[in-house]
């Protein structure tokens, strides 16, 4: 008799947080379900930037390091052993904010 063994596909749920500043290097929390029951080395990106570093903590967590990226919203991915899930639209850097402009007069 043969064994089979199929792994179901890693599915994203929920993030920890929407929205982050865009020097990035903020942890980011992914929850879902079949990231593995072992660390797989998941591979996490957004908007095709991967995470600065990317840790696997259960089947149901896995963290990134926010890369740096601009104020566009961003589309998650995780890679878990060649199967991949993606959030659309799941992350946005924080818009930038311009406070004063020179100069103030024209004529």
């Amino acid at each position: 008799s043969i064994l089979h063994f199929s792994s179901l596909p890693p599915e994203v749920v929920s993030l920890s947080r929407g929205n982050g500043p865009k020097a990035g290097n903020v942890v980011l929390t992914i929850s879902g379900e079949h990231f593995g029951t072992a660390d797989y080395n998941p591979l996490v990106k957004l908007g095709g930037s991967t995470c600065t570093s990317s840790a696997w903590t259960s089947d149901s967590s896995v963290s990134c390091t926010v890369p740096p990226g601009m104020d566009v919203a961003k589309s998650l991915q995780i890679e878990v052993d060649t199967q991949v899930d993606s959030l659309t639209k799941g992350f946005t850097y924080d818009a930038v904010l311009v406070t004063e402009a020179t100069p103030r007069n024209s004529p």
